[in-house]
């Protein structure tokens, strides 16, 4: 995952993302123009990704795909 898309600043790069998967669960963290974060979601037996993005002191973004 090399960066996401956000209406206001477009296409923006992370760092240091670190991703691990095990048993349907993701767990990761990581640094972008925002600030640093960690996140954390599940893939189910129909392949839908969910994943809760939380910056370290400050709001969470949701990721449904």
């Amino acid at each position: 995952m090399a960066g996401g898309e956000q209406a206001e600043l477009g296409r923006q790069p992370m760092w240091d993302l670190s991703l691990s998967f095990d048993s349907g669960q993701i767990r990761g963290s990581g640094c972008d123009v925002v600030g640093s974060f960690s996140l954390l979601g599940d893939i189910t037996s129909d392949g839908t990704v969910a994943i809760r993005k939380k910056y370290h002191g400050r709001h969470t973004v949701d990721y449904l795909g």
